[in-house]
């Protein structure tokens, strides 16, 4: 058979439906539309991901939705039908990076570990947070945004920042019950572990220092806890003496 015989079936096969009526590449136009076809939760996952995208080295005023749907590859109108506006759209966004992080915080640190393993487990689960590309992205925002978004700020501070705080600050409160530090000092370690070890995980990137988020070493964090599970140690050690 001749390259034109063979072309010319090829072209007969598509020109014709199921019945035999003729409807021009049918077929493929159908096909194409199902291969591309997404869920609107696969729609609504890829224009958040889109905001993340346009978000990157900019803020909530210099975002536009015209951005976002084509970094998505969706119309407008298809996002204006997952969200009502800008503001709603940012504060799903937030709100997604606020449910990964928060999911990584820990509330209770073992009562029976010793204040030194104690103190270094801790430090491993602020690691665990503060690590995270997530969390990286959040806190930018907090940064950037904070100012004209009060609510993003609050919800930082309550899902993640505050719990972290306490559960540092209820474990002390168990470890120093035969010698209480002074009122208010456990949550003002608490605050101080936590903001160090966000700042050693994730300030050199945020700044712009490095080009990637690089974490402190393992002998670094090791250090950090030795030195304030010594607050504890040493009033056990003079009660003990």
């Amino acid at each position: 058979m001749s390259l034109e015989a063979v072309t010319s079936v090829v072209k007969e096969s598509d020109s014709n439906d199921e019945d035999g009526a003729r409807t021009p590449h049918r077929h493929r136009s159908e096909f194409r539309r199902i291969a591309t076809k997404r869920l609107p939760t696969q729609v609504r996952a890829a224009i958040l991901d889109a905001v993340g995208k346009t978000l990157r080295g900019s803020s909530f005023d210099s975002f536009s939705m015209e951005e976002v749907a084509a970094h998505a590859s969706i119309s407008r109108r298809t996002l204006y039908n997952q969200f009502e506006n800008r503001n709603d759209l940012y504060r799903a966004f937030c709100e997604r990076m606020l449910k990964e992080v928060a999911g990584r915080v820990t509330d209770e640190i073992p009562e029976r570990m010793a204040p030194q393993d104690g103190i270094l487990y801790f430090v491993g689960c602020c690691m665990e947070v503060y690590g995270s590309a997530a969390a990286v992205d959040l806190l930018l925002s907090v940064m950037r945004d904070g100012k004209s978004q009060p609510w993003l700020v609050e919800a930082y501070h309550r899902d993640i920042h505050d719990r972290l705080v306490r559960a540092c600050e209820n474990y002390i409160l168990k470890q120093t019950q035969s010698e209480p530090l002074a009122p208010g000092e456990p949550r003002h370690v608490g605050e101080h572990l936590v903001g160090t070890v966000r700042a050693l995980a994730m300030d050199k990137y945020i700044f712009g220092r490095t080009a990637r988020q690089t974490g402190p070493t393992q002998e670094r964090l090791n250090l950090l806890a030795n030195a304030y599970s010594s607050l504890l140690t040493n009033r056990q050690k003079r009660l003990i003496g």
